[in-house]
């Protein structure tokens, strides 16, 4: 049986737990989720802008390319697919390992209440990086 009350109107409705009107937690979600997209767009702007600063101070090469796959993942991935076998192989390998210092930034900004050592996940990202680097080379040259 439900208990009395005004089912008209939305924020008379009490969640059990929290004492917050459903109305106040939908919008509270949202305003979050709003936030968290805003600030996962907003780093990949900044590695994205700063990956296209390199590109014009230096142009197109192998260290421009490097420092593209280092700073974020999409981007990274499309300019190391320009390059050569087997420097393509390798720095895509690295790039889907590692992920790009931009997701990395997105993980951090969502892990930064937990006790999560910062230190720990950039070594671990980057041996991951450097281990897929090299099973993906490996991989070109068995079947190539």
């Amino acid at each position: 049986a439900l208990p009395k009350g005004d089912y008209n109107r939305l924020d008379s409705f009490k969640m059990s737990r929290s004492g917050r009107s459903i109305g106040t937690s939908l919008v509270s979600a949202i305003a979050s989720a709003s936030m968290s997209c805003v600030s996962v767009v907003g780093f990949i702007t900044f590695w994205r802008g700063l990956t296209d600063i390199i590109f014009s101070l230096i142009g197109d090469g192998l260290i421009s390319y490097t420092a593209a796959v280092t700073f974020e993942f999409a981007s990274g991935s499309l300019y190391a697919s320009k390059l050569s076998m087997p420097y393509s192989a390798l720095l895509t390998g690295f790039s889907l390992g590692f992920s790009g210092l931009s997701a990395i930034c997105q993980a951090h900004s969502f892990t930064s209440k937990c006790s999560l050592s910062s230190k720990k996940l950039i070594f671990g990202k980057l041996l991951q990086g450097i281990l897929c680097a090299i099973f993906s080379l490996a991989a070109y040259f068995v079947v190539f």
